[in-house]
């Protein structure tokens, strides 16, 4: 081998690593889903209860927004999502062994409150922060990261279930540690997203309505906001039989809509066509929310224009960096 022919490929090699590093940068700062699994805690402080000091404990875990040193933008911590974990009576070494999910928008800070849950009012047993940006590899690696984090006196502001924020006493002397493990499936398999649902009420009138929609490995889940309260639709990407866009001019103003049916199934023995309507107009957004519902979740018959959108996508040097990732050296 010349040197020359050592140099070229050494350029491209350096090029390919930056065009993989802007697009994984790009990726992140998609509405994404953090798989956690809460595993447990170990020497939790007691409450502030005199004559019950074990706790009942829980975890209130928050997706919060922030940035490699977020105590410098505490005013910036938005709350993107929320989730509980059930209650262990009596112990200061819980084990809960829960799954969740937490919506996030970039790397940020994945907050787990403790509380003793009591008649008198929960009592705040302190914060563990894990800092996505001290781990990395959740967005490299398909394997989960299981971490080991102490519990602190609060550094961020805590939020509830419903997303609302709490006022609390901090205890005075938090101890322990909670262990958890989390990942981020792919990009491509990995969505969240606002949508408008079209359809027609008890007397016939056509009107829309909000909905956020979870794309995690092959299952979709709509909700009315991203603390995950009512849920509006659930069902698998592999039940998509077509998935199209066209014009909806049933409203006042006729705009895109995404038009996807469902197969019969047991619970359902009628196909169900669904009529959803453009939240985020980005043609990047949209080509992924394609790329991933169709393309990666065995649907069947797509139409020719949504094919195509999949497939310039698939030719731009975004989508070739993101595979080229993924291939095994």
């Amino acid at each position: 081998m010349t040197k020359e022919w050592a140099a070229v490929l050494i350029c491209a090699r350096i090029r390919g690593i930056l065009a993989r590093n802007r697009v994984r940068a790009k990726l992140t700062e998609v509405p994404h889903v953090v798989s956690i699994t809460v595993i447990g805690a170990e020497g939790l402080s007691k409450t502030s209860l005199f004559m019950s000091p074990t706790p009942d404990a829980f975890v209130i875990a928050n997706a919060l927004a922030g940035s490699k040193d977020s105590l410098k933008k505490k005013k910036k911590n938005k709350c993107y999502s929320s989730a509980q974990t059930g209650v262990k009576e009596q112990s200061y070494n819980p084990q809960w062994q829960e799954d969740m999910r937490l919506t996030m928008v970039g790397m940020g800070n994945l907050v787990f409150n403790v509380f003793s849950r009591d008649s008198f009012g929960n009592s705040f047993l302190g914060q563990a922060v894990l800092n996505m940006y001290e781990h990395p590899s959740l967005y490299q690696d398909s394997a989960p990261v299981k971490v080991t984090i102490p519990v602190e006196l609060p550094k961020y502001p805590i939020y509830n279930n419903k997303g609302e924020l709490m006022s609390i006493t901090p205890v005075s002397a938090p101890q322990g540690h909670i262990t958890i493990s989390c990942r981020v499936p792919s990009i491509y398999s990995n969505m969240c997203g606002w949508f408008t649902d079209i359809r027609a009420n008890f007397f016939g009138a056509i009107g829309g309505e909000k909905m956020w929609c979870v794309l995690c490995e092959g299952n979709i889940y709509c909700y009315d906001s991203p603390f995950e309260g009512t849920l509006k639709y659930n069902f698998s990407s592999k039940e998509i039989s077509d998935i199209r866009e066209e014009m909806c001019d049933q409203l006042e103003i006729p705009i895109e809509c995404l038009k996807v049916v469902l197969s019969p199934t047991e619970t359902t023995p009628i196909a169900q066509e669904l009529t959803w309507a453009w939240a985020n107009d980005s043609s990047k957004i949209k080509a992924l929310w394609r790329l991933a519902l169709v393309k990666n979740h065995g649907s069947s018959i797509v139409s020719e224009k949504t094919l195509r959108a999949i497939d310039k996508y698939e030719k731009s040097d975004e989508y070739r960096a993101e595979m080229n990732k993924r291939v095994k050296k």
